[in-house]
């Protein structure tokens, strides 16, 4: 078996992803596909597959009560948050997002999701606030991609 290292793991060795802290994650569409809505005039503009992927994000702190829920942007095919996980409760960032997806896929009743997600430890003040600009100037970055990745 041949080891492809684009899927070997950015997890930090020895790190519990259930700890209090804010986790920067990026979670992709299914083949990229652009289920979500469209961009126009770098205003985000979400489709009812959009509008789910948003209640059901928007539903976590009900299923999960330690955790918070930050910036967040549902793009045409992947979306970017921020969680605040501000409690102790044994509820890593993989559970969560194993929930949200789920949710999704159960609604819409087909494949939405890539299996994996990326996540990042967020460690200081200043790596919250460039994760939140990041966020917020997603969609206006849209028109600069370049169409091959999407």
């Amino acid at each position: 078996m041949t080891h492809d290292r684009s899927r070997e793991s950015v997890r930090l060795r020895n790190y519990d992803y259930a700890s209090v802290g804010f986790y920067f994650v990026t979670i992709c569409t299914h083949q990229r596909q652009c289920l979500f809505g469209t961009i126009n005039n770098s205003i985000m503009q979400l489709n009812n597959h959009g509008l789910i992927a948003k209640k059901c994000w928007l539903q976590i702190p009900q299923h999960f009560a330690a955790v918070g829920l930050d910036h967040f942007v549902v793009m045409p095919n992947h979306m970017h948050a921020l969680l605040h996980i501000h409690m102790e409760t044994g509820a890593t960032v993989a559970t969560i997002i194993r929930s949200f997806k789920a949710a999704v896929t159960r609604q819409l009743q087909r494949p939405i999701w890539q299996r994996n997600y990326w996540e990042r430890v967020i460690r200081t003040e200043r790596e919250l606030g460039l994760a939140r600009e990041y966020i917020v100037n997603n969609p206006v970055q849209w028109g600069t991609d370049k169409a091959e990745d999407y």
